[in-house]
C-alpha cells in the first residue's frame, strides 16, 4: 500500500511538470500536433509566455530586416522628403522604424481576440474566456511569426522587404 501512493505521488508530480512546461511545449505543439494542444489549451489557457515569444520573434524579423524596410521607405517620394524635412539620421530613423513595427505588429492578437470575442466566441460556441480566446489567437500567432522568419532568406535574397514564397 506504501508502494502504491508512493508511485501516485511521483504521478501527481508529472503531472503538475507537464503542466508547468505546458504553455513552453506550445509553441512546438502548435506546429507538430496542433488538435490535440489546442484541446489541452481550452482547460488550461496561457497568455504570457507565448506573448512573449511571439514579441521576440517579430523583434526578430525586424530586426533583421530594418535595412530593407529602411530602403524601402527611402525610396518612396514623398516618405524620403518627410524623412530629410525632420532631419533625423538613418540610425534613428532604423531604430523608430524597429520600435515602431515590433509594437504594432505585437497588439495584432490583442485586436484579433477582441474581435473574436465580438463576434461571439466562435471558436468556444460563446462559453469562452478571453483568456481563452487571446491563448488560441498568441498560438496561432506564433505559426505566422515562423512564416514571418522563413520568410526572411527571400528578402535578401531579393533585396527587397517585398518577397513571397
Amino acid at each position: 500500500m506504501h508502494l502504491e501512493q508512493s508511485e501516485g505521488k511521483n504521478q501527481d508530480s508529472g503531472l503538475v511538470s507537464e503542466e508547468k512546461h505546458f504553455s513552453l511545449k506550445g509553441i512546438w505543439e502548435t506546429v507538430i500536433d496542433p488538435d490535440k494542444f489546442y484541446l489541452r489549451l481550452k482547460n488550461n489557457p496561457k497568455v504570457l509566455i507565448p506573448y512573449l515569444f511571439f514579441v521576440a520573434i517579430v523583434f526578430s524579423f525586424f530586426y533583421l530586416t530594418t535595412d530593407l524596410l529602411f530602403e524601402q521607405q527611402m525610396s518612396m517620394e514623398g516618405v524620403r522628403e518627410q524623412i530629410e524635412a525632420a532631419k533625423l539620421s538613418p540610425e534613428v530613423m532604423k531604430m523608430i522604424i524597429l520600435i515602431q513595427t515590433t509594437f504594432s505588429i505585437s497588439l495584432m492578437p490583442l485586436i484579433a481576440a477582441g474581435l473574436a470575442m465580438f463576434w461571439g466566441n466562435f471558436i468556444f460556441a460563446g462559453k469562452a474566456s478571453f483568456k481563452q480566446v487571446l491563448s488560441v489567437t498568441l498560438y496561432g500567432s506564433i505559426i505566422y511569426g515562423y512564416g514571418m522568419l522563413m520568410l526572411t532568406p527571400l528578402m535578401f535574397s531579393n533585396d527587397s522587404f517585398r518577397a513571397s514564397y
